[in-house]
């Protein structure tokens, strides 16, 4: 579970907790941009090149890690969440390698409305997925948080 403040904080020195790094399901064995061979094609010498001796997991586990260690710089405070792109193929398409989270709820898909969430390839269904904030009650009522959920 991630948890995010009310009140997200503009940009700051030093990695952001504000921020949420999302990548491909970690289940795959290997990374979705692969060819069934098992060979990358991505470029030896780019950060996000793998050792063939490392698994899908490991690399995308990897890649998230660094990333995510990585301060974000966003001066609108309505962004509460951040999704990366890891592959260099996801990097390529038109949103770029973050999509900002600003509503409390975005669709992603093939035919989603909203073009800065559209992903337009064959493993993507219609409506893929839906990202939302949803408030959560706690025990802790001086510290409210949110939770990011995916459906």
């Amino acid at each position: 579970m991630v948890r995010e403040d009310e009140n997200p904080p503009t940009a700051q020195p030093g990695p952001n907790p504000h921020s949420v790094q999302i990548s491909p399901s970690l289940s795959q064995s290997r990374p979705p941009d692969d060819p069934p061979n098992g060979r990358s094609n991505t470029n030896s010498n780019s950060p996000l090149s793998r050792n063939d001796a490392q698994s899908g997991e490991e690399f995308i586990s990897s890649v998230a890690s660094k990333i995510a260690a990585q301060p974000l710089q966003y001066s609108d405070p309505n962004v509460w969440g951040v999704l990366t792109a890891i592959s260099e193929k996801a990097r390529k398409r038109h949103q770029g390698m973050n999509m900002l989270l600003t509503s409390d709820e975005h669709r992603i898909g093939r035919l989603v409305d909203d073009a800065r969430f559209q992903i337009i390839a064959p493993a993507v269904s219609a409506h893929h997925c839906k990202i939302y904030r949803k408030r959560v009650i706690t025990e802790d009522t001086e510290h409210p948080s949110d939770t990011i959920l995916c459906s």
